[in-house]
């Protein structure tokens, strides 16, 4: 049956697709000792500290950042938020990522890679990946209930999550079409830039 429809757009090939993807998923990593590896978790001081309420000079910190000291709310409750997420960000984004992050060179993600492909055809060297990921359209693809779970997973308060989840879930456009502002819709996925 395999030779007749293995790689062609068919059920079977699915069907076959599925069963590999099923099996294929890796559901935990354990360590040596046979505990899961999680990932980092927010500590209960960090926890109170993003949950900590918004004060008068965080919003004066805020407002002097933009330009007149004039902003939209919701560019004003998104720099508070970045504020508070500073705090945390080196515990949460390992060091292997460095894009968007100050003080971390993004360069050093370059040169290891590099440094993986000059190799990659040499014997004797263990075996590699090489995964190429194209994320010109990232942020209008982030699906929100994957962000909310990456949040929720990574310890942050609910209070917080809701606070974040506001900001993202609350956009609506709005088409210009022949001079004109058609009616406002809004958005299902991805995230304000």
């Amino acid at each position: 049956m395999w030779i007749n429809a293995g790689d062609q757009n068919t059920k079977f090939f699915h069907a076959h697709l599925k069963t590999r993807q099923a099996k294929n998923r890796i559901g935990s990593i354990y360590n040596d000792q046979g505990s899961t590896r999680n990932g980092p978790c927010l500590t209960k001081e960090q926890q109170r500290e993003l949950n900590s309420p918004i004060t008068e000079k965080d919003i004066d910190q805020a407002l002097k950042e933009f330009p007149n000291e004039k902003a939209p709310v919701y560019k004003l409750i998104e720099k508070i938020i970045t504020a508070k997420l500073k705090t945390v960000v080196d515990y949460v984004v390992g060091p292997s990522q460095s894009a968007f992050i100050k003080v971390r060179n993004i360069l050093d993600n370059v040169i290891i890679a590099h440094e993986l492909v000059k190799s990659y055809t040499k014997k004797g060297v263990s075996p590699r990946c090489l995964v190429k990921v194209d994320i010109r359209k990232a942020y209008d693809s982030v699906e929100w209930s994957f962000l909310k779970m990456i949040l929720i997973e990574f310890g942050m308060p609910v209070k917080f999550v809701q606070l974040v989840m506001e900001c993202v879930t609350t956009v609506s456009y709005s088409l210009l079409i022949n001079g004109g502002l058609a009616i406002k819709f809004q958005a299902k996925k991805g995230l304000r830039q």
